[in-house]
């Protein structure tokens, strides 16, 4: 397609606004409406890839709300390329924002509520987006408050199948929930719940909840390792916000909200209380945490792999170590093993043990 087509006698390109491997995006004009239309058209092949766009058109086609970008008609082009067209937007996306600074605490509520509402209506609808992270949140105008939910391609459907193959995940490593980093088939809306807990701890502490250099690093982090809570970081956050926040990150996913709904009013009614000293509705603790230190000895096992901190797909490794193999050797030494999504595995051991003999057994 080049600048100046007009797809189906409706939408004029006017520019090209990128590309990438799988297609392009144009700014085009809808000559139905007269208004500015984001039209996306995707050149790649690949059966995969195109399972990925069909999902992505039919879960917009399928959605509305003020917080997911609009969607606005599909076909295809003159050569048999499918296209996408959508509200076109114009500011910045939330990685670009952070990367200048953290917001301000009513900002980061108001964002996240946002989103969190958007999150809902796809939650009733069985739709997981999996793939909820800052890039993937844009600002029009750069103004938090209008922030848009983009690119539902790896989005979950109940009635689908998986699309990728085994050996491989999908979503981005520093906002994977646990369950997710560590390769579970099955996911429902308590992870992107978790999704959107990590990116409301970089909102509020200008740092990712969970980062490192190497892929393994930062999967093996999501499934051992508890971030410090953001009122540790920040002064001035609500007890109940710092709270929530902890609940959203946790482990276990029956811990956390259960939906985007949820989160979403429990968000509101911490708006609604400026000073966020209501208790935490869940019955938890909001106050002051105690410092506590413990030794832990942590062995990783796999092969070192590059860590893309912006992709949708991680292809494991070959040549891994067998799951069972690794439970059968884990199981003489006592420690807590987590297998995780890229063929990795993460050894953890804690106890009544000084540095060294911790460090010695882990050796073993």
């Amino acid at each position: 397609m080049r600048v100046g087509d007009v797809l189906e006698g409706r939408f004029t390109l006017d520019a090209r606004a990128g590309s990438g491997g799988m297609g392009e995006v144009f700014r085009a004009r809808d000559d139905a409406t007269g208004q500015a239309v984001a039209v996306k058209v995707m050149l790649a092949r690949h059966t995969a890839e195109r399972a990925r766009f069909e999902r992505e058109v039919r879960v917009l086609s399928e959605l509305s709300h003020p917080a997911i970008v609009q969607f606005v008609a599909h076909g295809e082009t003159p050569d048999g390329e499918p296209y996408l067209a959508m509200e076109w937007l114009e500011g910045e996306d939330l990685r670009a924002r952070l990367a200048r600074g953290m917001l301000g605490v009513d900002e980061s509520v108001a964002l996240a509520a946002r989103v969190a509402a958007a999150l809902g209506t796809a939650h009733a609808r069985g739709v997981v987006h999996r793939d909820l992270k800052p890039s993937n949140l844009f600002l029009p105008a750069g103004d938090v408050a209008l922030v848009k939910v983009l690119d539902f391609g790896i989005a979950h459907l109940g009635d689908v199948t998986r699309l990728t193959r085994t050996g491989a995940i999908l979503g981005t490593p520093g906002y994977m929930a646990p369950e997710q980093a560590g390769g579970a088939g099955a996911l429902d809306a308590r992870a992107d719940v978790f999704a959107l807990g990590c990116v409301l701890y970089e909102c509020l502490t200008g740092t990712p909840a969970f980062a490192g250099e190497r892929l393994m690093a930062v999967l093996a982090k999501i499934c051992c390792e508890e971030p410090l809570r953001v009122a540790a970081l920040r002064a001035g956050v609500p007890p109940a916000l710092d709270a929530l926040v902890a609940r959203m990150l946790a482990k276990q996913p029956d811990r956390r909200p259960r939906d985007g709904a949820s989160v979403a009013a429990e968000l509101s009614a911490l708006a609604g209380d400026p000073s966020g000293a209501h208790a935490d509705p869940a019955g938890h603790s909001t106050l002051a945490l105690a410092g506590e230190r413990r030794v832990v000895s942590v062995v990783m096992l796999g092969r070192e792999s590059p860590l893309w901190l912006d992709t949708t797909e991680v292809e494991a490794p070959p040549g891994t170590p067998a799951e069972h193999e690794l439970r059968d050797t884990a199981a003489l030494f006592g420690p807590r093993l987590d297998v995780l999504a890229d063929g990795s595995a993460a050894v953890t051991l804690s106890g009544d043990f000084v540095a060294t003999d911790l460090a010695a057994r882990a050796a073993r």
